[in-house]
């Protein structure tokens, strides 16, 4: 089962995660709109899969994992970078 959000269809898994890490659909869609791509993966034929870098409505970072389609972004999943992982920027990962 999937929510949709106008043009954005958050997935049962996105939902599940979005509820353990306290982010709201809100969020999710502010960091969309003021987002940049960072990473895409176009492997699979019928989509897109792209990890967006935005900013929630408070400020806070945010990945969003998506895959895109002709008439709508599917929410994959989305969490709070961790600096550790991603660096300062939260656009590079740190390679150790």
């Amino acid at each position: 089962m999937r929510r949709s959000q106008g043009l954005c269809v958050f997935t049962d898994h996105a939902k599940d995660r979005m509820t353990e890490r306290n982010i709201y659909e809100k969020d999710v869609i502010s960091a969309l709109k003021n987002g940049i791509v960072i990473e895409v993966d176009s492997k699979i034929k019928q989509d897109k899969n792209c990890l967006v870098l935005g900013h929630s409505i408070k400020g806070d970072p945010l990945h969003i994992a998506v895959a895109l389609k002709p008439a709508e972004i599917i929410i994959l999943t989305t969490y709070h970078p961790n600096k550790k992982r991603w660096g300062e920027d939260y656009k590079t990962k740190v390679v150790r």
